[in-house]
């Protein structure tokens, strides 16, 4: 599942990815960039489930941003967003 959003004039598309199998490390992954071009910066990460998935992906989202120069999002509110349309 893909997602594209945008907020303050930046775009954020997470992409939703269920296991497939046995050696990945966790049942969900959750990919973030902040644009489709080649050489776009991709945070990803995996977990239990894909609420824990996209918080972790928010974390190493705001944790490289200055080193990256990644837009910064509200993960909270991009979580809420996921929510309501039952991707997370």
């Amino acid at each position: 599942m893909v997602y594209d959003l945008s907020a303050d004039g930046h775009r954020l598309t997470v992409s939703i990815f269920q296991r497939e199998n046995p050696q990945e490390p966790g049942d969900w992954r959750i990919e973030a960039r902040s644009s489709r071009a080649d050489e776009a910066i991709v945070v990803s990460q995996w977990a239990a489930s894909r609420p824990a998935a996209l918080k972790a992906v928010g974390a190493a989202w705001s944790e490289r941003a200055v080193a990256d120069s990644l837009p910064t999002f509200d993960w909270e509110a991009v979580a809420k967003l996921l929510d309501s349309v039952r991707a997370i």
